[in-house]
């Protein structure tokens, strides 16, 4: 399992923008977020989860392939064979 730390959500509130996963359908969604696995993962390696788009982190929380632990956020086994196939996707 891989970890990052990561400081608590910002408020939902603060931002004006609409949330990307309202303007988005569920089966395109995830898809987009499996698209965005790898990118995601390399801004929490780098401490930039300010980069994240709003609301990627709960939805993968939601999908099981992020987890919180602690502070931290960590991949999950899913998350892994998750970014291993966009890995060969990829290549």
């Amino acid at each position: 399992m891989v970890g990052f730390t990561l400081k608590a959500p910002l408020d939902s509130t603060s931002s004006t923008l609409p949330r990307p996963s309202s303007l988005v359908p569920p089966a395109s969604r995830r898809e987009l977020l499996r698209e965005e696995l790898l990118t995601t993962v390399d801004m929490l390696h780098r401490r930039r989860a300010d980069l994240v788009a709003h609301g990627f982190i709960e939805d993968y929380v939601a999908l099981r392939w992020l987890e919180w632990n602690g502070g931290a956020l960590r991949l999950t086994a899913a998350g892994d064979i998750m970014c291993a196939q966009m890995r060969e996707r990829v290549q």
